[in-house]
């Protein structure tokens, strides 16, 4: 089952809709996020001040930042790479609550819950 939303989803977002997730967004270990500049996923692995060390390990940012394959992790700097998440399903249930949506239940369960929790979440980021 999908657990996140991919690069993809991301993407349907206008750069307003971006910048207002990146505001929103109070990272924390363990989430996924999106670099746009170097078109690289990673994972946060530790928060110190404004800092996080990111596990970009196999991706483009290895080569970016001049570190050996495998290399367990990059250290970037949130205000000069600006960093996006990639939102579970949790997030997206935290992120609905937050903006008090009236987002109904999920009627089809059929289908994959994060493609169901995304519309209602892009719709609130793309609002003027």
């Amino acid at each position: 089952m999908k657990q996140h939303i991919t690069i993809e989803d991301l993407n349907q977002l206008s750069e307003k809709g971006k910048e207002r997730l990146r505001k929103w967004w109070k990272p924390q270990e363990g989430d996924r996020i999106f670099f746009d500049r170097w078109d690289c996923d990673g994972i946060v692995r530790w928060i110190d001040d404004k800092k996080m060390k990111v596990d970009c390990s196999g991706s483009p940012m290895d080569d970016i930042w001049n570190l050996p394959q495998n290399t367990e992790s990059a250290i970037m700097d949130w205000g000069i790479n600006e960093p996006i998440p990639l939102l579970s399903i949790g997030q997206m249930i935290e992120f609905l609550i937050d903006h008090n949506s009236n987002y109904g239940p999920i009627d089809d369960l059929t289908s994959d819950i994060c493609d169901l929790l995304w519309p209602a979440v892009k719709e609130i980021l793309e609002k003027e």
